[in-house]
């Protein structure tokens, strides 16, 4: 938890630092840091619980906290995050995994047509978030749009611990060269 809130104070107060010395002024949204702290916090209480009955009572109740949450997951504006894996398929769509902020937490998209199928998460070649994203690399801050999915972890300590959420990007923006800078 110390680790988040030293990540959205940085983000918050004093921007982010790229390679070239330039600082970007970022807020993060309410809702974004209410997302994050709710993974967090559940993760915490899932591993802590003592058997597997308590561990899928924690999971259950994560859901209903995200229903709380203010903000609608359908409609993202201006997360923020970092490209952890980016490149494209064999249609030459692109896929994409942004790290949010901590370090178990992803939004993605899928990485092939066949799991994509009815998600149309798969950023295709030609469009404004495609060339956006053919100018970036993994390692890069980036401020993103879209709609937010299910959980594409297949086990439910994956899903609690180190969730990976789909992600439909509607618009993906460079705001710096690396978190460690």
């Amino acid at each position: 938890m110390k680790k988040i809130a030293a990540l959205l104070f940085l983000l918050a107060s004093s921007g982010i630092v790229s390679a070239e010395t330039k600082t970007v002024t970022a807020t993060v949204s309410d809702f974004q840091r209410g997302f994050i702290e709710t993974v967090q916090d559940y993760s915490t209480q899932y591993e802590a619980a003592p058997n597997e009955l308590k561990k899928s009572s924690v999971a259950k109740k994560r859901m209903d906290a995200f229903a709380k949450l203010q903000g609608d997951p359908r409609k993202i504006a201006d997360w923020y995050g970092t490209i952890q894996k980016l490149g494209t398929n064999g249609d030459g769509d692109a896929f994409v995994t942004i790290r949010l902020l901590v370090d178990n937490i992803t939004v993605s998209t899928w990485n092939n047509s066949f799991s994509d199928a009815g998600s149309n998460t798969l950023i295709k070649n030609g469009t404004p978030a495609y060339e956006a994203l053919s100018e970036m690399a993994e390692g890069n801050v980036v401020k993103f749009s879209g709609a937010l999915g299910k959980v594409k972890n297949v086990s439910e300590k994956g899903k609690m611990t180190e969730p990976d959420f789909l992600f439909k990007f509607s618009k993906v923006e460079k705001v710096g060269d690396s978190t460690t800078q």
